[in-house]
C-alpha cells in the first residue's frame, strides 16, 4: 500500500523589498540577454541591478562588460567611455583585484586607446608579476603599438588560458625553440586559419632546429600546406598524428623567433598547385578587365566579426569603376548577399564553394588584385605574394597596428582603415580613387 505523501509546503514569497535579491533577479535576466547578444535588454537589466546596488563590484562589472560589448559592435564611443568608467569604479572598490584591471584594459583596447590599456596592464603586472593572463594581454598591446622586441616575449601566453589549453594535446609539451632530435608538431587546430597562413612563414626556420615537422590542420588546408617549405608531413586529425616531441601553434612560432619589423616580411612562402591553376585558368581568363577578387565576410563565429566584416553592397564604388570586374571569393556565410547585389560580381559557382584552400590559392594566383576584410583570404593572398587591399575596422586587430597603410607581415598588402568606427563608405571611396592611380595593380 502506498504511503500517503506529505502535503506540499506552501511557497514562501521572496522578500521583494530586499535590494540584493532584486538585483540578483535583474542580473540573472541580464546574463540571459547578454548570452543571446541582446545587449540593449542586457544593459537595461544590469542598469537596474546597479541602481539597486551601486557599490557592488559585480553590478559595476556586469554593466561595464555589456556596455563594452555593445559599444564595440555598434560603434558608440559613449558606451565604451561609460564602460571604462564603470570598470575603473570597480577597481577603486577592490584595488588589489587584478581581474578588474583586465576589464579596464579590455574595454580601452576595444576603444582603440592602446597606450592607456598598456598602462593599466602594467599596473596589474606590478600587483601580480607572474599572472599569465596579464602578460598575454600586455604582449598584444605592445605588438599593436609596434613594440615587437618586448611584445613577442610573452606572446606565447595568449594561448595559455584554460579554454585554449583544453584543445592542446595532453602530455605534449610546448616547443620553445630548442633543438629536437624528434618531430615537432605545428598544431594548426588551436588558432584561426588566417593565423595559420600568417604563421607558417616560420616553418622553414623551425625545421632547421628539429628532426622533422608535422602540421596538423583542418582538411580544407591540407593540400595547400603540403607544399609549404619546412613541412614534412600534414595530418588532419589528432588520431593521425605520429609520435612528436613537442608542439606549437603556427603564429606562436613568432614568440620563438621574435622577428623585428625589418625582417618580418617574407617572400611568397605558399604557392598554388600547378594542376589546380590549370583547372581554373579558362574560367579566370574569360573574365574581362581588371580582375578584382573580393571577400567581404569573415568567420561569423569570431567575437568581433560584425565589426571587421562589411556588407557586399559597400563594394559598389569599386564595381562601378570602368574596366573593373569583381570576382567573388566568398564561401559559406555572406554568399547570400550576391543575389541582392545591385552590380556585377562574377560567381565562380559551386565547385569553388567546395571549401578547399588549394582552389582559392589557384584563383588568387591569377587575379590582378584582392580586396577583403580582415580574414583568412587576405592572409592567404599575402602569403602567396598577391597584390592585396585590406579594409580594416577601427580599431583593427593587433597584427595590423594602429596607423600605417603598410604592414611588416606582407610586402604586397596595402591597408585601408576606417576614419570613424563603423564607417565603411570612406574606406571604399578611397579604394576606388586608388584604382585610378598610375601604380594601381595591373
Amino acid at each position: 500500500m502506498e504511503e500517503p505523501r506529505p502535503s506540499p509546503r506552501p511557497a514562501i514569497p521572496p522578500p521583494l523589498d530586499d535590494p540584493a535579491i532584486r538585483a540578483d533577479c535583474h542580473t540573472a535576466r541580464g546574463v540571459a540577454f547578454a548570452g543571446q547578444k541582446q545587449f540593449r535588454e542586457a544593459i537595461e537589466e544590469f542598469r537596474e541591478a546597479h541602481r539597486l546596488l551601486p557599490d557592488s563590484v559585480m553590478t559595476l562589472s556586469n554593466l561595464g562588460m555589456a556596455l563594452g560589448q555593445a559599444g564595440a559592435l555598434d560603434g558608440d564611443e559613449r558606451k565604451l567611455d561609460e564602460a571604462a568608467a564603470l570598470h575603473r569604479a570597480a577597481v577603486r572598490l577592490q584595488p588589489g583585484n587584478v581581474g578588474l584591471r583586465h576589464n579596464v584594459a579590455a574595454v580601452l583596447a576595444l576603444a582603440g586607446r592602446i597606450p592607456e590599456a598598456l598602462k593599466v596592464l602594467d599596473e596589474a603586472l606590478a600587483l601580480d608579476p607572474d599572472n599569465a593572463r596579464t602578460r598575454a594581454h600586455r604582449s598584444v598591446a605592445l605588438l599593436t603599438l609596434g613594440e615587437f622586441e618586448k611584445g613577442w616575449v610573452d606572446f606565447e601566453l595568449v594561448l595559455a588560458d584554460p579554454a585554449r589549453r583544453a584543445q592542446e594535446f595532453l602530455g605534449v609539451r610546448r616547443w620553445r625553440g630548442e633543438t629536437l632530435s624528434g618531430a615537432l608538431l605545428i598544431n594548426g587546430l588551436v588558432e584561426g586559419q588566417g593565423d595559420g597562413f600568417q604563421g607558417m612563414r616560420f616553418a622553414a626556420e623551425a625545421h632547421r632546429r628539429v628532426g622533422s615537422t608535422v602540421l596538423l590542420c583542418p582538411p580544407s588546408m591540407a593540400r595547400l600546406m603540403r607544399r609549404c617549405a619546412g613541412v614534412d608531413r600534414v595530418v588532419t586529425t589528432r588520431e593521425a598524428r605520429p609520435a612528436v616531441e613537442a608542439q606549437i601553434a603556427p603564429l606562436h612560432l613568432a614568440s620563438v623567433f621574435r622577428p623585428a619589423p625589418g625582417n618580418m616580411r617574407a617572400d611568397a612562402y605558399l604557392s598554388a598547385g600547378p594542376d589546380s591553376v590549370e583547372r581554373w585558368r579558362p574560367a579566370i581568363e574569360s573574365i574581362p578587365g581588371l580582375k578584382v577578387g573580393v571577400a567581404w565576410q569573415g568567420n561569423p563565429g569570431h567575437r568581433l566579426d560584425v565589426c571587421r566584416s562589411f556588407p557586399l553592397a559597400e563594394l559598389e564604388p569599386i564595381a562601378r569603376r570602368p574596366g573593373v570586374t569583381l570576382v567573388s571569393l566568398q564561401q559559406g556565410t555572406g554568399t547570400e548577399q550576391l543575389a541582392a547585389a545591385g552590380f556585377r560580381v562574377e560567381d565562380l559557382g559551386p565547385e569553388f564553394r567546395a571549401g578547399d584552400w588549394e582552389e582559392t590559392a589557384a584563383i588568387l594566383s591569377m587575379l590582378d588584385l584582392v580586396i577583403g576584410c580582415d580574414s583568412a583570404v587576405v592572409h592567404l593572398a599575402g602569403a602567396l605574394g598577391r597584390p592585396t587591399w585590406v579594409a580594416l575596422s577601427k580599431p583593427a586587430e593587433w597584427r595590423w597596428g594602429l596607423e600605417d597603410d603598410t604592414t611588416p607581415w606582407y610586402s604586397t598588402v596595402r591597408l585601408f582603415r576606417q576614419d570613424r568606427r563603423g564607417d565603411w563608405t570612406g574606406v571604399f571611396q578611397r579604394m576606388s580613387a586608388a584604382l585610378a592611380e598610375p601604380a594601381r595593380p595591373a
